[in-house]
Order: C-alpha cells, then structure tokens, then sequence
C-alpha cells in the first residue's frame, strides 16, 4: 500500500495495484504549504481530507466559507414584525408569534401557508427552535415585564404546552432542537437595567439553569445547539460585536463580528452562522449589511435588498430564510417580504470569487423590439427572426444575427411568422411551423447564414409548440397549439412521426438534442393552469422529469437535457424567476432583472450560459422588447485570480480648484481641463499620471459647463459657457498631449452637454442653449460636426457613457430633474430602467453596457452616491468620500477618477474608483470596555495601536490599562494619574504635562512606571505625537492658548518653530519632522489644520467639522483621524486625513463624546471612554479589512454522501 508522506509532485501521479493513503495530522499540527499546497487527513476523529492552498494572498487552510446570495422569496401571509424563525433550511421553516396578531406560517422554499394557533398569543417569538415538524419557542412579550414564562412544542400542526421556564423574559437567543434547546439572556426584568444575563436549557420536559452569558443582554444572535453555542451582538448597553461561544458548560469568547448587530435575524451552526445587523447603532436601525462566521473569523455578506430589524431567520448558512420584520424610523411599518439566502457549492477543490454563482445582465438591444420571435445560436452568435412587433395580426420576416457585441441586419424570411420552433446554429439554422393570425402554419425554412430556403412542411400545423430543439439536419419539435401531443423529427430534409406526449401542452420551452431532448412547463389547451413538469425525450418516447418549483408558461429557457435553464414567464402573472436543471433537480438561482414573457434564447443556448432576446414586458414601458438578457454562471477560477471589492480612496488633488470641466483619459492617465473656479471660469488643464497633477498648456478658450472625452493624449472637448455674452460657444478643441488646436465649431452652440468616444470619433447629446434644454444630438469625425439622432426627451447636465454607435444616457436637468435612461444602439434611443432618483451634474465613466455615475445634484443637495449600470438595470456601489456635483470623471467601472467639482464651492478634491483584491472595507465597532471609564482629560496626544491600545489616568483617575485586541486589563498605576499629552507604544509610552498646569514627564516601560525631565514649557491642554523618545507637543493653555513646539529626543528638550495658531484642547498626530495638530480651542472652537515639517508651521485644509478634545491618533504614512470632541454638544463625527483631504469614517462613531483617547491609525484606531452622558466606559474600534483573506473563497470537498445544496449535489458536511 502507497502512503504519501508530505511529499511534493509534479505532472501527474498515478498508482495501480495499491491504495494511496493520505498523512493523518492533527489539526494542532503546524502545517506549512511551503512553495505549494497539501493534501492530509485530519486526525482528529473525522478523519476528513483537508488542505493548505499557497497563493497570491499567502497560505489559505481549508475549511474556507464562501458567500451566497440574498433573492426575493414569497410574500409572506400578513405583513409581521417581533417574529422567530424555525427551521432548519430554506424550504421547510416556521414564522411564529409576530405583531400584531401572532401566527404560525409555514414556508415551502416558494410561498407561505398558516399553520397550527399558538396557545400563548405572545410576541415577540423570537425565542425559538428547532424544525418545521418539531419546532419549540419559550417565553414572549405578554403585556409587560416581565414577559411569559410559557413553552410550546409544535408537531409539524399543533401546538402542545412544554415546561415552564425558570426566569419569565422576552428578546432572548434561542439554539438547538425542541428537545434540547437553549435560551440566552433576554428582556424583561422589571429593573434597571431591564435585560438578563441567565442561561437556561431544556432537555424535552423542563428547563434547568446554565451558567450565565457574558453580559445582561438582548436582541443577541444565537445559532448553533445545546452544547455548542455561538452568541453575538445584542442590545445591551452598547450595541455589541462581542461573539461568545458555549461548549455546554462554559462561555468563551472568539473572534468580535465586525458589524455591530442588534434585533437581526440569525441562523446556521456554531461554526457556521448568518447575521444582519438590524440595529448598528441605538440610533441607526434597518442595516441591510450581513456577516458570516466560519467557525473562527467574520466576514463581510450581501447585503439585503431590504434593510430591517425583529425578523425571522431560520435555515443554514447554505439555504438560509428571513421573513418579516420592520422598518422606519421614527415610525415603523412592518413588512411583507421574504428573502432568501442561496449558496451554491462548488465540487471539488475549486474556487469561485463571486458573491453568487450564477447572474442575469444586459447587453446591447436588437434593432426592432418584438415578441414571440424565434431564435437559434450561442451567445457569442446568435440569430433570431420573425415575431410580432406591433398589435394586432401583423407579424414580421425580419432577420437580425449577433456577434457578441451587437446585432445587424440578415436575410429576410420568405414567410413572415411567429411562435414556431427553431434549432441549429447562427449559420445553419432551422425554423418549422408558427403562427400568423388566425393561420397556424406547416412551413420548414433553413437558414445558410445570408439567406432562407423554403424545406418540406411539417407533418401538423401548429404553432406555440411544447418543445423544440437540435440541429438543422437532426431537430425535433413537439407539442403545441390547436391540441396536440404528436413529437416530428427532422433529417435536414423530412419530417417523421415521433414518440407522443403523455398529454397535449403547448407554451412551454425545450432545448436539448433530437435524441436527448427536454420540456418544460407550459399550459393545456382549454386550461387556465400552468405546468410546473418537465419532460425528457430519448430520441423515441417521452419520460417525466424533475418538477419546478415555479409552474409557468410563455417563458424563455434553452440547454441541454442535463443541463438547462428556464426564466421569466407567466404564472399567470409575471414572473422573473429563474431556475436550474441539472437532468434530475430543478432549483432556483438569479432572478431576471425584467418581467418578460414570449421572449426567446436559441434551444441549445442554456444552462450556464444563456441568451434571452426580445419578449413582452410591462416595464419600463409596456410593449414590445429590444432587451438582450445574459445569464451566466460564473465559472470556477484560480485561487491566484482576486475577489473585486470596490471602494474610493482619496489621491492628490487638482493644482486649481474647479467644476463643470471635462475629464477624459484613464484613473492614471487622466486629464482635467476648463470649468468654474468658483464664480470666474478657467481655461486651465492639468495631467494625472498616477500620484500627482501637473499643469499642461491652458484651453484656447476659458469657459465652464463643458464636456469632452478621448485620452490623455488625444482628446475632445465641446461646447460650454465663457461666463460672457453670448454664454454658450460652439468651439470645439482637440489636444494632443501638449496643446490644444482648434477643432470644427459645433452646429448649434450649447453648454451642458454630455457625450463620449474618441478624439474622432465622438457623440455629443443634449445639453442647454438659453432660454431652454435641447434634445439635439451630433456626431464629430475629427474634423466637424453632422447631426444625429435626437434624444427622446431634452436634457443638459444628463451623463452619458459609450461610443458614437453603443452609449448609455442617464439623468439630467429639463429644467427639472431627471431619472430617465435610454440606450443608443447606433440608430435608435430606447428607454431602460430608470435611475433610483433624479439628479444631475455627475460624473461619468464606463461603456454603453457598463457605465458608471459619480456624484451629482439632486434638488437640494450634492450626493456622494456611486451608480454601475450593467446594461439593463443600476445598482449602488460605495459612497465617495466627498459629496459634489460637476466632477471631472473619467475611467471604466472598475477603475475610475473624479476630480473636482462643486460642493458649495469649487473644490479641488480627487478620489479613485477602484475594484480589485486590494480594497478593504472599514467600519466602527463597539468593542471591550475598559474597567474604569473616565475622561481621559483636555489634552491630545494618542499612542498604541488598535489591537495593542493603551490608557493612563484621566480626569480623577490613575490606572493604567491594556487592550489586547479582545479585552482590556489593569496594570501598575500612573503615579501622578490625571491626564496629559501622550505617544509611544504598549512597552514604550510617555505622559507629559498631567492635571491643571503642574508639569510632568513619565515613561512606561510595559511594566512599570518612572519620571523624566520636564520640560521647559509648563501648561495643560496640549498636545504631542511620535514615540517614547522622539516626541513633539505643541499648544496648551498656560495661562493663555499656546503656541510653543516642544521635542524630546530621549534625552533633552529642545523648541521648535512656533505655531500659527496659539490653541489648546487640539488633538496630535504624525511625528517629530511629521506633525499635524488639529482643531482646538483658542477664543472659539477651532477646524483649523497646521503641520510641522520639523522646523516650521504651515496652513493645511480644515477639518470637515469644527471640534475641541476630540480623540485622534496616526501618522501621514498610514493616515491620522480625529473622532469626537465638543463644541456646544458633544459630537460622533469622526473625519479621516488620507493625505491629501478629509474623509468620513463611515458616517462616524456609534456614540457622542468628547475628551475621549484615541490609539492607532486611519487604518485601525480606538477611541476609549470619554464624557458621553456621563464618564461612559465602553470602546469603539475602527477597523478596514480586506474580506478577501476573510472567507470569501470557496472550498468544496465531496468524500462521502453528505448533505446537499440548492443543486441537489450531495457534499461533505465536514472538514
């Protein structure tokens, strides 16, 4: 017998005669992949196969997690909030109690029916477990405090009475099985402060205590059972991240979420879990954000289409289910909707780095809209014919074939026809049968990739056949209308009698071979119902197949027999889901971005990759459909390929301030020129090459509101206001890198404008000519301009993404504001879906089919919200960190830059657009509290890092404390205590300048404490930064705001230069030779910003508030931050230097407070206690992680029978 020994090999390796037995290792076991991966069997009782990978993001050890996606499900009976979750997967759960009025409905995987009447009308239920058919909830809401003390036990239709709780409560956790559940904390004590901290456990009959949770809390997840537990969030005081886990007996705490989550929704096990946030915060409430936990870190889920708290969760982390719930605020309206939570696994050993498997998107519109045509071909080339394009009998001969960017005209049909079968490719092609009202029809035509030749009529006339599919000299079509049953095949010259159908259908969809093929759904003639069967036909009878889950009729779907895909239809109401058939099991996946039905995808073109062409759809504008669809499912990759996240970073900004200007170019070959500086107009230009702006040769001609496009090299730009009589100009210039030339004068002067394409090739479209908005559209060659298509509606100030042939209009001012879309196929606008609302004034970036708007104005305000249009619909992306309007943008979706632009002044601010494995997500989280909570006092300074903080004295106070990522502990006091400025590290820290105006200099060593030279400036309320012994302070009060420099080379004091602004109660950062100070106090609340070079002050931009004792930390390399502080009120804002400008930390901290410390950086930080409503002890962290080394990657083994995804395939359950 062959034992592999942690042995490499290269090639392939193959072994006869003997077993290959794998290397049993503990998973205490360091093991090391070296150069590559390893291969081993776990010895630790389950004896399954594990793996280290090696790759681009370092070592990965199996068990790796990877996201699912969240879809609409079926409504639920009554809109629900305070509800509980039973279940344990997606399609057999529970939604008891709820309010108003509790219930017990049960959910199928597609829609919701009533259940058995609880005993104990109580809500909320949330306290609750086990399965659809032995399901358990205790305790609820009956009044008042301190809630029911009441157990039920449900049968699958009846509710019986259980044993009685110990401890009456509501808002509690619950895990486990109806006869060994296990219920966490909770509401409810008629004290202060109101919430419990007791465990109880109940074996079936009674409940008996378990030791105590971590804290009194509420609102917590639970997931897991009732010996292994995992418990996190909740609403105790604070809003936690903490996670708990219980083996039994004991709690002990792992890894802190990060997502603050309170009254969310939770499901799964101990080791793996779902969570949504439903409070972040006591004040902001509905967050759609969800975390997943893989037994050892968090990371970062999909996001709910809609945001809510008091939901019910149930299911796994594989087929997960949330119901219900509520959202509003100060008002709340509960809710009606059903989501569920799909991850479809992949076998074995692959990798997939998209949050969902499988996905719909848009791509360019076929030249004439139409219905009930008929298609052939791949999604790379493809053809469809024929169809209705207006009411009535009319049908059409039209012909048109894709190449896989866009469709062009092809040879007409001899016949015009509609609703027959179709097979072959895009060069040999194969029509039968159809309809022209009243007339159905027996005609064969073929296709040679030019034009149609007449074939031998089929044997039936009909039309909306059952089935259709193959090749042209080998194709089948079945069923169809008036009523029939019969099968034909084809030979590519005859037609022969096939196997009948067991019953007559028709509307239904087919693909597949003559000798392979399949059915699916459909209607009978005289019946109102729709089939959810499928059939398969082996080349001379028809066998039942899998069932749908969603019976429907007109729909659209194409594949093989094993591998087919079905979307959209009638139900008989619209319906846009979509599913997959793997020749045995039907289930759900990407739901279609449109309601459509009669629309068509070439019979072999399905199952992982589809194409949907044409149909009927009753939005955005009801009638006959130029959409193109895509289905795909994302294909397995390399572990070395990255998960793209998507976020803005601030970069150097432009040399002058400006707005309304053109843009063009790449994010790091980018070009800015002309615009408003303020109310004067610029003919100014500026380069970016990556890192920095440089000034280039001005504009011929001054003026704002214009619009160009091109590269950095060979660009356009059009039109715009001079800011003279008359305030539009025709110009046109081109630049070649250097200067700019003239070009040809547009032929109707205007401002506003929005266009795209290339220095010779360019399509500019609407804009405004006073007095009014223009629809007016010209095309420019490189040397003049000649007149387009116009727009269907006028519009200035809309964005616009594309080329002279394929573009994307969106937006705008008419003089109102627009939400419009419309779509340019070369020779026709056609609407799309529309914006979420209306604005104006963005910038732009992207193609026709993947565009991007940044920023804009919308009545009354600027906004910072990032668009993608995928060809068919938008959806949000991460927020700039600076809202404006008038932008100079330029790039792809995935890598764009914004520059300038107007956010109640010309500014000049630049921010990169970048998705890739780099990115990372950042967030405040309430984290351990300290032991003492104080003030930490009116002096600056920070110190320590996030998972390594520090805090000495304070305001009445001497201890010193530790934080060591998880907790904090006391150590040796500070001999002096109070509170002054500080720096250093854990093992090297320093506290100068203690309480009032008594001079001091201590040094921490990790261990213990001892004094130093003062220095030779005396006063309170300053501020330093750096290290133990190479520190800077600077300002204080003594008795007047100071503006000394002070520094500390490890032995000596000596001065530096004097501050610009005398100030005291500022906050520090940086270093000696690298200093910032910030806000502050010097007659009046300051958001001044000076930084020290390591001889002089000088003037930096201002903070984004105004703010005295505000907590801050950092340096310029990883960026500083302040958080907090006070003017009137204390303040939550928390502002971040990046550089170059100030961004928002997330829309800042959870709590107000002031006086508070900072530790860290821009990139991780703490703020530690403070005066909130009084000294408050608790924690906040800021953290950015990059969720690509947090689970996001997929690993699948399939060693045994095991459970089974969405798909039906079984997979190992563990690692």
């Amino acid at each position: 017998m062959a034992q592999l020994q942690q042995t490499p090999i290269t090639g392939s390796l193959n072994i006869s005669g003997s077993s290959l037995v794998m290397p049993l290792l503990t998973g205490s076991t360091d093991v090391h992949s070296g150069s590559a991966g390893q291969l081993w069997i776990n010895n630790e009782g389950s004896l399954n196969l594990k793996f280290t990978q090696n790759g681009s993001f370092g070592t990965q050890n199996s068990p790796f997690s990877c996201l699912g996606a969240w879809s609409a499900g079926g409504n639920i009976l009554a809109a629900k909030d305070m509800v509980g979750g039973i279940g344990d997967s997606q399609n057999a759960s529970l939604m008891v109690g709820g309010w108003p009025a509790p219930v017990t409905y049960h959910y199928n995987g597609t829609s919701w029916s009533s259940g058995g009447s609880l005993i104990n009308t109580v809500a909320p239920n949330d306290q609750t477990a086990g399965t659809e058919n032995a399901g358990i909830r205790a305790g609820g809401f009956n009044g008042g405090d301190p809630g029911s003390e009441n157990t039920e036990e449900y049968n699958g239709s009846t509710w019986a009475s259980g044993g009685t709780l110990i401890q009456a409560r509501y808002s509690g956790g619950g895990a486990g099985v109806q006869n060994a559940m296990i219920l966490v904390a909770g509401d409810g004590n008629p004290s202060s402060p109101y919430i419990r901290d007791c465990v109880e456990e109940y074996n079936g009959l009674s409940w008996t205590a378990g030791n105590a949770y971590y804290r009194q809390d509420r609102g917590l997840g639970v997931t897991g059972t009732q010996t292994a537990t995992l418990a996190w969030g909740g609403y105790g005081a604070p809003v936690a991240l903490l996670a708990y886990a219980y083996d039994g007996t004991a709690w002990s705490q792992v890894n802190s979420s990060i997502q603050p989550n309170a009254f969310g929704l939770s499901f799964g096990t101990a080791n793996t879990a779902l969570g949504n946030a439903g409070y972040c915060s006591p004040s902001v409430r509905d967050c759609p954000q969800t975390t997943e936990w893989n037994g050892n870190t968090w990371s970062v889920g999909c996001n709910m289409a809609q945001g809510r708290r008091s939901v019910a969760g149930s299911g796994t982390t594989v087929s997960g289910l949330a119901a219900g719930g509520k959202c509003g605020t100060p008002s709340s309206t509960a809710q009606v909707l059903t989501e569920e939570y799909t991850k479809d696994l992949l076998q074995p050993f692959t990798y997939n780095a998209a949050a969902s498997t499988d996905s719909w998107s848009g791509g360019p519109n076929i030249i004439v809209g139409r219905t009930a045509n008929m298609s052939a071909g791949s999604t790379s080339a493809a053809i469809t014919f024929g169809g209705q394009c207006a009411g009535g009998p009319g049908r059409v001969s039209l012909t048109e074939e894709f190449d896989g960017t866009s469709f062009s005209a092809g040879g007409a049909l001899i016949n015009d026809n509609s609703s027959g079968g179709s097979a072959g490719t895009q060069n040999a092609t194969l029509m039968a049968g159809g309809l022209v009202p009243p007339t159905y029809k027996n005609i064969t035509e073929e296709y040679n990739g030019s034009a149609w030749s007449a074939g031998n009529a089929i044997i039936t006339t009909r039309g909306y056949m059952a089935g259709w599919g193959g090749t042209q000299d080998a194709a089948y079509i079945a069923g169809g209308y008036p009523a029939f049953t019969c099968t034909e095949e084809y030979d590519g010259t005859n037609w022969a009698t096939g196997g009948a159908l067991s019953a007559a259908t028709y509307l239904g969809t087919g693909g597949g071979t003559q000798n392979a093929g399949i059915i699916a759904g459909g209607t009978q003639p005289g019946s109102s119902a729709y089939y959810a069967t499928s059939y398969h036909y082996d080349g001379s009878a028809w066998s039942a197949g899998g069932t749908m889950s969603t019976a429907r009729g007109y729909t659209v779907g194409g594949g093989l027999q094993n591998d087919f895909t079905a979307g959209g239809g009638l139900t008989p109401a619209y319906v846009s889901c979509t599913e997959r058939y793997n020749g045995t099991t039907w289930c759900s996946v990407a739901t279609q971005p449109l309601n459509i039905y009669l629309n068509q995808s070439a019979p072999n073109c399905g199952g992982s990759n589809s194409l949907s062409i044409g149909g009927y759809t009753p939005s955005p504008s009801a009638g006959f459909s130029k959409s193109t669809l895509f289905y795909c499912e994302i294909q397995d990759i390399c572990s070395t390929t990255a998960y793209a996240l998507c976020a803005w970073t601030g970069a150097a900004p432009l040399i002058t301030d400006k707005t309304t200007g053109m843009g063009a170019g790449t994010q790091n070959a980018a070009l800015a020129a002309g615009g408003f500086d303020g109310p004067a107009v610029t003919a100014t230009t500026e380069e970016y090459n990556g890192t920095s702006w440089a000034a280039q040769n001005a504009l011929i001609t001054a003026r704002g509101y214009i619009w160009g496009n091109g590269t950095q090299n060979a660009a356009v730009g059009y039109g715009g206001d001079p800011n003279v009589s008359p305030s539009n100009v025709a110009c046109t210039e081109e630049y070649d890198g250097t200067n700019w030339s003239a070009g040809g004068n547009l032929s109707v002067g205007r401002q506003r404008m929005t266009g795209d394409g290339t220095q010779n090739d360019t399509l500019a479209a609407g804009g405004y000519c006073p007095a009014s908005y223009r629809t007016c559209v010209e095309n420019y060659n490189g040397s003049s301009w000649s007149t387009g298509t116009a727009l269907p509606s006028a519009a200035g100030n809309a964005g616009f993404a594309g080329t002279q042939n394929a573009g994307v209009i969106f937006g705008g001012i008419s003089p109102s504001y627009l939400s419009g879309t419309n779509k340019w196929n070369g020779s026709a606008w056609d609407a799309s879906s529309n914006l979420p609302f209306a604005f104006g004034f963005m910038g732009v970036a992207g193609t026709a089919n993947d565009a991007l708007s940044m920023g804009g104005y919308s009545p009354g305000s600027n906004n910072s919200t990032t668009l993608v249009y995928n060809g068919l619909t938008w959806s949000c992306q991460a927020s700039l960190g600076v809202a404006r309007n008038g932008g100079m943008g330029t790039g792809t979706s995935t890598a764009a830059i914004l520059a300038g632009g107007g956010n109640n002044a010309s500014i000049p601010n630049t921010e990169l657009f970048t998705c890739d494995s780099t990115v990372t997500i950042s967030a405040w989280n309430t984290v351990a509290s300290i032991t003492v909570g104080r003030a930490s006092g009116y002096a600056g300074g920070g110190g320590g890092t996030a998972n390594a903080g520090i805090l000495s004295g304070g305001i009445s106070s001497n201890s010193t404390e530790l934080y060591n990522g998880f907790s904090w502990s006391r150590d040796v006091n500070n001999p002096l205590g109070g509170y002054g400025v500080t720096a250093g590290t854990q093992d090297a820290y320093k506290q100068t300048r203690n309480s009032a105006d008594v001079d001091s200099h201590l040094d921490y060593n990790g261990t213990a404490w001892s004094t130093n030279t003062c220095s030779p400036v005396g006063g309170r309320s300053a501020s330093g930064a750096g290290t133990q012994n190479s520190f800077i302070q600077f300002g204080g009060f003594s008795p007047a705001p100071g503006s000394s420099t002070e520094t500390w080379n490890g032995s000596a004091w000596s001065s530096g230069g004097t501050m610009i602004n005398g100030m005291y109660y500022n906050t520090g950062a940086g270093t000696v030779n690298d200093a910032a100070s910030i806000g502050g106090y010097n007659g009046a609340y300051r958001s001044c910003h000076e930084k020290y070079n390591g001889s002089t002050w000088s003037t930096s931009t201002a903070n984004n508030y105004t703010t005295g004792g505000a907590a801050g930390s950092g340096n310029d390399t990883e960026g500083y931050f302040t958080a907090g502080g006070s003017v009137a009120a204390n303040s939550s804002l928390a502002y971040l230097w990046n550089g170059y400008a100030w961004e928002s930390m997330s829309g800042g901290m959870a709590h107000a407070r002031s006086w508070s410390k900072g530790n860290g950086d821009a990139k991780g930080a703490l703020v530690i206690s403070g005066e909130q409503e009084s000294s408050a002890p608790d924690t906040e962290s800021w953290t950015s992680t990059n969720p690509v080394n947090l689970g996001l990657y997929c690993f699948v083994k399939n060693l045994a029978p095991g459970a089974t995804d969405s798909s039906g395939i079984s997979y190992s359950t563990g690692y």
